[in-house]
């Protein structure tokens, strides 16, 4: 059994390394999924499927344009370990807002007899998962304003920006979702400290990853940076 985990992490972590896109949106259905080589090794497609999946055992709500007005997910995964975490910002249309901290376990991974990397990655359940209700340390407005700040609704994802290799020494994927009514936009990014001298979507990355980590504390087992 544990030889089917890291099969499933490393074919994952190869994907890092590979092509994605900007933003799905329209509520748009990433898929169908099929064994061509632009479905098989696209990143965004990979990642995008991944937490559609965790979302769908987490039983995550979707906005629904009356009560909620829009959810920011920021997904932290650890590629060689069996668990994730996301952290939920929910804006409420009376201008309420909640943060859910969801980490989880994954269990049931790929037996080798999935047809492509799609099933392959989200072969999983989640076993275990518990949530805690957080607030921003800084406070709503502070935090919202610092991350709007560093460009957290309009990024790409990383493969877009950044044509070198990309670096996943630690292992670490980091995946935003951000949902309106009949909207989505989803990016990822890894590594970021490694591209940030020259790259300033780098520094955005970096800059929010370490928002998030001090305002509500990701469930890291190491230093952020990858260097």
């Amino acid at each position: 059994m544990r030889i089917n985990v890291n099969l499933k992490h490393l074919i994952f972590l190869f994907s890092v390394l590979l092509c994605g896109c900007n933003s799905i949106k329209d509520n748009a259905t990433v898929g169908p999924y099929s064994d061509s080589e632009s479905d098989y090794f696209n990143r965004t497609i990979v990642s995008h499927a991944y937490v559609k999946k965790a979302a769908e055992e987490l039983q995550l709500k979707e906005p629904d344009g009356i009560k909620t007005r829009s959810i920011i997910r920021f997904w932290f995964k650890n590629e060689s370990t069996n668990g994730g975490q996301v952290i939920a910002i929910i804006e409420y249309q009376n201008k309420q807002r909640k943060c859910l901290d969801y980490s989880f376990v994954e269990t049931g991974f790929a037996n080798g007899k999935e047809k492509n990397l799609i099933e392959t990655v989200t072969a999983f359940k989640v076993d275990t998962f518990w949530v805690k209700k957080k607030s921003p340390k800084s406070g709503w407005d502070s935090f919202l304003a610092a991350i709007e700040k560093e460009s957290i609704y309009n990024l790409p994802s990383q493969s877009e920006q950044i044509t070198q290799e990309n670096n996943v020494e630690d292992g670490y994927t980091y995946m935003v979702q951000i949902l309106r009514t009949n909207e989505e936009k989803f990016y990822w990014f890894n590594c970021p400290d490694l591209c940030s001298e020259n790259h300033q979507v780098c520094k955005n990355y970096e800059r929010i990853l370490h928002l998030f980590n001090s305002e509500f504390d990701l469930n890291t087992f190491s230093d952020l940076n990858c260097r």
